[in-house]
């Protein structure tokens, strides 16, 4: 487990390598919403509320999108309607064609 510290591998990935050990796992795994997170639950919401006025987006390492506050579902409603699915991946959502088709505006005097 040293080595595993050493090479900062994940927790997730060392349970793994204590499963194939023949050990437990000694690292918890739980969803993002479980009881067992509630504590984290709250102060990630805390965060979203003090950061009122600016759009803040929680993700997980997929870049799935776990919690917003209201100021990103505003920012959200300017989206096309097929990015504002529940669940949608942030990645997907900015790959989409909307956003490569934005009009260019070109300052007065400029050529």
């Amino acid at each position: 487990m040293k080595i595993a510290q050493a090479l900062d591998v994940p927790l997730r990935d060392r349970n793994v390598l204590l499963l194939s050990a023949g050990y437990a796992p000694a690292y918890s795994q739980a969803a993002w919403n479980s009881g067992q997170m509630q504590s984290v639950t709250r102060a990630l919401e805390r965060i979203l509320r003090q950061n009122e006025p600016f759009p803040v987006l929680v993700m997980d390492r997929y870049w799935n999108v776990l919690m917003t506050n209201e100021s990103t579902a505003q920012e959200v409603f300017t989206l096309p309607p097929i990015t504002r699915r529940k669940g949608r991946n942030r990645t997907v959502v900015l790959a989409h064609p909307f956003f490569w088709r934005l009009p260019v505006v070109r300052p007065p005097g400029f050529f």
